[in-house]
């Protein structure tokens, strides 16, 4: 029986291909199996995400833990309900906020408020839209998969330690 070819053990090149620097928090953190890359192309996505927006990414973050912090009852999925209407509305331009719980509906109203100066004008190209896209597309991997990792406020207490 032939040996295996140490080149091809796939864990092996994820832990020697990562690229996250130490001591600067990153939506998704130092993990094994970081949030959104199940492929080389969504891993590489992530990376330019975080690189290119951070301060987009910390600007979402932030209008979370604020949240979070005034509301210790809040949990993960009224997070990621809240995100995932945002990226709806930003999708399609609807400007009708979704039915939502009070705590998730307080998260939208915030974060778009804080989104609103980055994209002025509701009716641009999605090229204007992309940024905050793929921002928002990158705090829900995040968010999911913290929940996973830690239960039900498992993204909101990893979050919370960083702000």
């Amino acid at each position: 029986m032939p040996k295996k070819n140490p080149k091809h053990n796939s864990l092996r090149l994820q832990r020697k291909n990562q690229i996250i620097p130490r001591g600067v928090y990153i939506p998704g953190g130092n993990t094994l199996r970081a949030p959104g890359w199940k492929s080389p192309q969504n891993r590489a996505k992530s990376l330019r995400t975080q690189q290119k927006h951070l301060d987009i990414l910390h600007d979402i973050e932030e209008c979370i833990a604020t949240i979070n912090a005034d509301h210790p009852e809040l949990d993960d999925a009224q997070v990621i309900r809240a995100l995932r209407a945002l990226q709806y509305a930003y999708t399609t331009s609807n400007s009708m906020p979704p039915a939502l719980s009070p705590l998730a509906a307080e998260i939208y109203a915030d974060v778009q408020q804080v989104l609103a100066w980055r994209t002025p004008d509701v009716q641009a190209s999605r090229a204007v839209f992309r940024p905050v896209l793929d921002s928002l597309e990158c705090v829900i991997d995040s968010a999911e998969f913290w929940h996973h990792q830690g239960g039900e406020r498992g993204y909101l207490e990893y979050m919370s330690q960083f702000f």
